[in-house]
């Protein structure tokens, strides 16, 4: 399976730093970010050092969908939490950040399997694809293979 390269993101935010790092990398991405879901969004993805292409194979999202949230500068559309979660997965972007594009669409994880997406927000962000689908597996939850 094609592996795109890995975000920007990823060198500020991977396990394998210190949490103040990543803490201190969080508040300036944080800062930086623009009020709005298809502001951030629009933000997230031109610095994330990939193509639309690349973030698209990254995310599990199509491209086309992806622009769709470049553009809702409205807030009209109805995004999963699910999709925001797997666009911050796959960039490799800190709770913190997830939390902030799920709060701009008033959306949050609910009941068992929310649980389960939280723990992937909180602790998987760094992961690859694999570990996660291991996780979603196990929880007998979708796995994310499929664009939308």
């Amino acid at each position: 399976m094609y592996q795109p390269p890995k975000s920007t993101y990823f060198e500020q935010f991977n396990f394998e730093l210190s949490e103040i790092i990543i803490a201190k990398n969080t508040i300036k991405l944080l800062k930086k970010l623009p009020n709005g879901f298809s502001n951030q969004i629009t933000y997230l993805i031109k610095n994330s050092g990939l193509t639309m292409e690349e973030v698209s194979g990254k995310v599990f999202l199509t491209d086309r969908y992806l622009r769709k949230w470049k553009s809702d500068n409205e807030n009209k559309l109805n995004v999963s939490a699910v999709a925001i979660l797997k666009f911050c997965v796959g960039l490799n972007l800190p709770p913190a950040v997830c939390n902030l594009l799920l709060l701009s669409k008033r959306k949050k994880f609910e009941n068992e399997s929310g649980i389960i997406y939280a723990a992937i927000r909180d602790k998987y962000y760094s992961k690859d694809i694999g570990a996660i689908n291991r996780v979603l597996k196990e929880a007998n939850l979708s796995i994310w293979e499929e664009k939308y």
